[in-house]
This record gives structure tokens, C-alpha cells and sequence, in this order.
């Protein structure tokens, strides 16, 4: 009678543990569960997909990006990094290789998001809150550094995707790039007095030399609205340059990459260049588009804030699938 009251005293135990495991485990998962509902961004370390809508995306392998950057050097008396070798102008190309289509991101100057600072070697030595034209200025001491600062703080803005390549050019490269195609024509949205006479809203003016870099550059009106008009102007800008672009003689457009290599910083060699370009000559181009959000004066300095949801979306039909 003893040994079977220690035989079931034993059961009990072992029930009893079990039960307690069980919990254990079941509020584990639960907690899990809980998580990942409240953070779904965050599958693990190694998930690079990205939550939205009740699915999972992961991002698209057929997309090769390229970032390039339009840089604007001023010389400022004291040399602050903060008003010299910004980035002007920022955009990144969606190469989709398996539909043999690119598209471009075009993204406000103004962007704000967090700026990583670097010193002259590159290391890092703290953040801030600013435009996002700023991360070239904050990223080091060497152009590829300044480079390789705004790509990581672009690949962070986008919800932690992929960039492939970049490549950024000096603004003075704008006008040798515009006429090795002969011009880029563009119906004109405003009335732009400081260009000419003739640049009157509605007009369809060819855009050569320096009135090319100062229709993608000039600012006017008040400060909320004048990048908004101007990122407008090299929106379309853009789409009229690929659209010429696609259809030109294609020794005429390699032969610019020998005109503008003194103003041109990338990671990739001149022969890779080359074979971007001319890959993209044989690509359809799609569009050029934007991150949705809102400009606000902040004293001095305009900042733009983008729609986080909007952005999202934009995002993932660009870079992102539905995840397998």
C-alpha cells in the first residue's frame, strides 16, 4: 500500500512538472505571439522582411539599386561641414533584371531622419535629427566615406532595404550631361523669370548648358514651398532625361562618362559604369516618383516629414515581394 502511494506520489510530480512546462511554454509562445504583433517589423536578427497589412514581404532579388547622389560644394567662411558638399539632389533607381524595367525614387533634399556623424576616418561618433542632405556633409573626411554615410542613412529612411551601387556627381556635371544628349525638353509648369524671358508657364522650352542646372537647381517663392516646386522640376526633369535617354545614340552617352569622370564618386570602376548604362539603354523606363509628406518651416531651415504609411507602400511595391 506504501509503494503505491510513492508510485502515485511520483505520477502526481511528473504531471505536475509537465503542466508546469507546458505553461511555460505556452506563455512563451504567447509572449511571442504578443511581440510580434506589437512589433511585426521584427521577426529575429537575420528577418530582412518587412510587416504590413496582416503579410510578410522580403525584399525583391530581381532589384538591383543605385543610388546616386547630385552634390552641391559651397564654400562658407569657416568651413562648417554643415553648409558644404550637401546633397542637393538624391535618388534611387529600381533595376528590375527580370522584367527589364527601371524606375527612380526621387527623394526631398529635406527628408528628415536621423544623420549618422562620422568623423574624418569615417568612425562614428554620434546622431542627430536633421535633413537628410546632411548625411554627406556628417560622413567623413573622403568622398566615398560621404557617400557610404548617405547610403547607410537612405537604407535605414527605407525601411532597412538593400542598396547595390552608388555613384555622385558634382551639380557642375549637369549641364555636360544634359547636351551629350542634346538638350531635354520640358513643358514648363511656372513661370521661371531668373532663366529668361521665354521661360513662361506653359511653354516648351529645350533645356541646354547652364539653364539646365539652373532649372533642376533654382529656388523661389516662400521656403515651404520652394523644394516642393523645384523636387516638382527635377521630377520631371528626370523623366524627360531617361525618356530621351533610352532612345539615344548609345556612343554619344558612354562618351559622357569620359566628360563627367572628374565629377563622378563611386564604389563601382568606370567599366562597370559603362555596363550600367548600357544595360539600362536596353531597360523600359517606368516612372519617377516620391515619398508622400509634408513640408514645414522650423525657424530658419525647412524640414520635410514624410507619411510613414504612404512611405511604406511605396517602398514595398518598389524594392519588396510578397514573402514565400
Amino acid at each position: 500500500m506504501k509503494k503505491r502511494k510513492q508510485t502515485n506520489s511520483i505520477i502526481f510530480i511528473v504531471v505536475l512538472l509537465a503542466l508546469t512546462v507546458s505553461l511555460i511554454l505556452f506563455f512563451a509562445c504567447a509572449e511571442k505571439v504578443i511581440d510580434e504583433t506589437a512589433d511585426p517589423d521584427s521577426k529575429g536578427s537575420d528577418h530582412r522582411g518587412m510587416f504590413y497589412n496582416e503579410q510578410w514581404y522580403e525584399l525583391n532579388s530581381n532589384i538591383e539599386t543605385v543610388l546616386v547622389m547630385g552634390i552641391d560644394s559651397m564654400e562658407t567662411p569657416d568651413g562648417s561641414r554643415a553648409d558644404s558638399e550637401q546633397a542637393d539632389f538624391i535618388a534611387l533607381l529600381a533595376i528590375d533584371d527580370l522584367n527589364k524595367t527601371f524606375s527612380v525614387l526621387h527623394i526631398n533634399r529635406d527628408t528628415m531622419t536621423t544623420i549618422v556623424q562620422r568623423n574624418d576616418a569615417g568612425e562614428k561618433y554620434g546622431t542627430f535629427k536633421g535633413q537628410l542632405a546632411l548625411a554627406h556633409a556628417y560622413g567623413g573626411g573622403e568622398d566615398k566615406l560621404r557617400c557610404r554615410n548617405t547610403v547607410d542613412v537612405v537604407e535605414n529612411l527605407l525601411y532597412n532595404i538593400d542598396i547595390d551601387h552608388y555613384f555622385s556627381v558634382t551639380m557642375d556635371a549637369v549641364p555636360i550631361i544634359n547636351d551629350s544628349i542634346g538638350g531635354v525638353t520640358v513643358t514648363l509648369n511656372e513661370d521661371l523669370p531668373a532663366l529668361g524671358e521665354e521661360f513662361v508657364k506653359g511653354a516648351s522650352v529645350t533645356l541646354e548648358g547652364d539653364n539646365a542646372l539652373a532649372f533642376v537647381r533654382w529656388r523661389g517663392g516662400e521656403a515651404e514651398e520652394s523644394n516642393l516646386d523645384r523636387m516638382e522640376r527635377q521630377r520631371q526633369y528626370i523623366s524627360a532625361l531617361f525618356d530621351k535617354y533610352t532612345t539615344a545614340d548609345l556612343e554619344n552617352v558612354l562618351d559622357v562618362l569620359n566628360d563627367v569622370n572628374g565629377y563622378v564618386v563611386s564604389e563601382s570602376t568606370f567599366d562597370q559604369l559603362k555596363r550600367l548604362m548600357e544595360r539600362l539603354q536596353g531597360y523600359e523606363y517606368e516612372e519617377t516618383i516620391s515619398l508622400k509628406g509634408e513640408a514645414r518651416k522650423d525657424g530658419e531651415f525647412v524640414e520635410y516629414h514624410i507619411d510613414e504609411a504612404a512611405a511604406k507602400e511605396t517602398v514595398l511595391s518598389l524594392f519588396y515581394k510578397i514573402e514565400e
